[in-house]
């Protein structure tokens, strides 16, 4: 998949229109505000899922960027971004597993900025990742979810995710502890 390839634009909920591509170089600008948005909202939701706690920089996101770009490009790693307005507001991706004997897995990891979620974007972002992770040869897929975090929970139920595990006291934040609830999808 080449770098800024428009998957379609998505009408979401609220009948804002929501770019679907794959990230690109030029995007460095949005994907350090967009990390660095989730590391604040996290001091005041403390049920976010996302893991991030440290702002990160230019020089990290960058080196990032450019890791994930290349995987990309060479077919190892598959990407769906979300963009309103020219902003970037979803990311998903999956990992194909690295070894000869996985490259038919991967794993997934996707993040929502708060206002864009519960309007339909989570669910046509996992649609069309899982599509084209399927055609690009990985149709078994597996995630790690908050087990406080409910309404994904039953999003990747309805995407036919099926819980296999869960990892008690996984994450300790707040102190409290929270399970890890691990699941897969097998296309």
């Amino acid at each position: 998949m080449r770098q800024g390839h428009v998957y379609e634009t998505f009408t979401a909920k609220d009948g804002r229109k929501i770019i679907l591509r794959t990230l690109a170089a030029g995007d460095l600008r949005e994907c350090v505000r967009f990390v660095n948005e989730f590391v604040k909202e996290r001091a005041s939701n403390r049920d976010l899922g996302v893991l991030m706690d440290t702002r990160t920089t230019r020089k990290s996101e960058g080196k990032w960027l450019a890791k994930n770009l290349e995987a990309i490009s060479r077919g190892t790693a598959f990407n769906v971004a979300a963009f309103h307005n020219g902003r970037l507001v979803g990311n998903c991706g999956v990992s194909r597993g690295q070894f000869h004997d996985t490259r038919h897995s991967g794993t997934l990891g996707i993040a929502i900025l708060d206002g864009y979620r519960g309007v339909g974007l989570g669910r046509r972002m996992l649609q069309v990742l899982l599509q084209v992770s399927k055609e690009g040869g990985v149709p078994l897929v597996e995630l790690s979810v908050l087990s406080v975090n409910e309404r994904a929970i039953a999003l990747y139920r309805d995407l036919g995710f099926r819980k296999y595990g869960s990892i008690p006291g996984k994450i300790r934040r707040g102190g409290r502890s929270i399970d890890e609830v691990v699941m897969f999808r097998q296309a």
